[in-house]
């Protein structure tokens, strides 16, 4: 048991700093870009990793068996994304990481709805304490309270959905046949709307792009990997960890 603590634990750890520095990335070039295309950038990026990593390993782990949860549960993440990005480029990291923290409410309601969980009194209890924590970040001056936070909101229920549809395709497909439909499906969803307002983008900001694009990809890898030990439950917790970061 206290193996698998600690690798969950340091995947947990690694992906936290990806995704601060995906964050912070975005922050870098919210500014010169749109979410539409910040977005479709990053899975492009995201399918030529996934794809060289395929064409090494073996295709054959890319099944069409669970194809429909792969649309819904991209369709889902791809909202989650969108209010993710956009909140980044209007309100303060830490608030963007303070609302994301109601994640595990969605996520606990939706497993309980679609999974059949049971909603125990001590994760009732923790995702009350968690969402107090939450209320006493934003409190200050109201300053948070933001269109964008909303959208953020909305955000993070549409990822309580995805997460719980990502445990259920993890229990039969592996994380890079998830990881490959997520790029698949993504790319055109960000494109279309993008290409109306597309920015070329300079040379200097290439390297944040490629950071935007290689570490989106870790949130849903440590989700699926850390389902064997049963130590998912523990990761929205640890993003909430990003505050601080």
């Amino acid at each position: 048991m206290r193996h698998s603590v600690v690798i969950a634990a340091a995947w947990m750890a690694g992906a936290l700093i990806s995704f601060s520095a995906m964050a912070v990335a975005v922050r870098e070039l919210s500014a010169d870009f749109g979410t539409f295309q910040l977005l479709a950038i990053r899975s492009f990026i995201g399918l030529l990793v996934i794809s060289a990593i395929l064409t090494r390993v073996g295709w054959t782990q890319v099944s069409v068996r669970n194809i429909k949860t792969h649309f819904a549960r991209n369709l889902v993440h791809f909202g989650g994304q969108f209010g993710w990005f956009y909140a980044i480029a209007l309100i303060p990291l830490a608030a963007v990481f303070a609302i994301e923290f109601t994640v595990p409410l969605w996520t606990m309601i939706f497993a309980a709805l679609l999974l059949n969980e049971r909603i125990s009194a001590t994760r009732l209890l923790a995702i009350a304490l968690g969402i107090t924590g939450v209320v006493v970040i934003l409190r200050p001056g109201w300053s948070v309270v933001h269109p964008a936070a909303f959208v953020m909101l909305s955000g993070a229920f549409a990822y309580g959905l995805s997460h719980t549809l990502t445990k259920k395709l993890a229990e039969q497909d592996t994380p890079l046949c998830i990881l490959f439909y997520m790029m698949m499906i993504q790319l055109p969803l960000g494109l279309v709307p993008a290409v109306f307002n597309w920015v070329t983008p300079a040379a200097a900001q290439w390297p944040w792009l490629i950071v935007v694009g290689i570490t989106g990809s870790a949130r849903t890898t440590v989700w699926c990997e850390l389902f064997p030990w049963q130590m998912h439950r523990w990761w929205c917790p640890w993003i909430f960890s990003g505050c601080h970061l």
